[in-house]
């Protein structure tokens, strides 16, 4: 498991940070040319990836959500359970 890690998911690359209490990633959408967006995702009781806050994301995140969401679990695999 690493804290922090770069993907680069469909061309748009990705950065993930693992933070505590509660547990979420912080996940940075870079773009060309613009800040980068900002979307956290916290584990919810039932184990699930689940956005904090959805605030106007561009279509092309939605579209790419579940590979986002598969990339935190396959770090968490190695994570020592709560």
């Amino acid at each position: 498991m690493k804290l922090s890690f770069v993907k680069t998911i469909q061309g748009h690359q990705l950065e993930f940070v693992r933070l505590l209490y509660p547990l979420r990633y912080d996940v940075y959408l870079r773009q060309a040319d613009a800040n980068p967006l900002k979307m956290t995702l916290l584990k919810d009781e039932n184990g699930d990836w689940t956005p904090d806050q959805v605030e106007e994301l561009p279509g092309w995140v939605n579209e790419i959500s579940l590979s986002i969401i598969t990339s935190i679990e396959e770090n968490e695999v190695d994570a020592v359970p709560e």
